[in-house]
């Protein structure tokens, strides 16, 4: 039997163990809330790894190794101090969620490429604007914004849109109407 899945949370890991990078089979890999600050570029042997899950850890930058990960589907790495996700992010093709929630990341990097994206968090983040001309990838289906000191007026039509969350103050009128017509979950955050 090989080994699948392996959880390594809430270990007060200050890294990741190098016998990991042995388990060529793993296609789960739960890293979240330990104090780990970097990863070895040993995690590309991980070659089957699917989902991994770094939140919650002192990571500074995301590193850039995770973007030859090719079969990453799911890669989490909310409530670290990362600031700037690095370009190789859209190298990630398969990825079909992604999870930055409650980083200091102030610009949303250019993710069109990632044509399979479906879930995209960036809640709790420092974000302050969005590009008129910013494209998320048409797959979005759920795109979480809220908490971010978002300036208004920005409007998202994305054709599978189906769950949105933001500021209640961003979204204009007319774009909150479009979004109700178009039947998007709409949940509008009041801001304390």
């Amino acid at each position: 039997m090989k080994l699948k899945t392996l959880v390594y949370s809430y270990n007060n890991l200050d890294s990741i163990p190098p016998i990991i990078f042995r388990i060529p089979s793993l296609e789960v890999l739960l890293l979240s809330s330990n104090n780990i600050q970097n990863i070895e570029d040993d995690i590309l042997f991980l070659k089957n790894l699917k989902y991994l899950d770094i939140s919650y850890n002192n990571f500074k930058e995301l590193p850039s190794s995770i973007c030859q990960l090719g079969n990453l589907t799911h890669l989490s790495f909310s409530g670290n101090s990362i600031k700037n996700i690095p370009f190789c992010i859209c190298d990630l093709s398969n990825l079909k969620d992604l999870d930055a929630r409650s980083n200091p990341i102030v610009h949303i990097p250019d993710l069109k490429n990632l044509r399979n994206l479906q879930s995209l968090d960036f809640s709790s983040c420092k974000i302050d604007s969005i590009p008129d001309n910013y494209k998320f990838p048409n797959s979005i289906q759920s795109l979480w914004l809220q908490r971010n000191p978002l300036l208004k007026g920005i409007c998202f039509a994305l054709p599978n849109l189906k769950h949105f969350v933001i500021n209640k103050d961003v979204l204009s009128k007319k774009c909150i109407s479009m979004l109700k017509r178009r039947k998007v979950n709409l949940i509008l955050q009041t801001v304390y």
